[in-house]
């Protein structure tokens, strides 16, 4: 399923952008955080 990450709150950002995307919203404000989920993907 999903592999945890050493930081927490990296964990719930990842979580919280994930039902964003289920509920249909692709965007988000911060693209920082959009760099930060492609790297978290690749490194799983």
């Amino acid at each position: 399923m999903y592999t945890k990450l050493p930081d927490c709150d990296i964990n719930i950002a990842e979580y919280n952008y994930n039902i964003k995307l289920a509920k249909g919203l692709y965007y988000t404000t911060n693209k920082k955080f959009l760099k930060l989920k492609k790297i978290l993907f690749y490194k799983i």
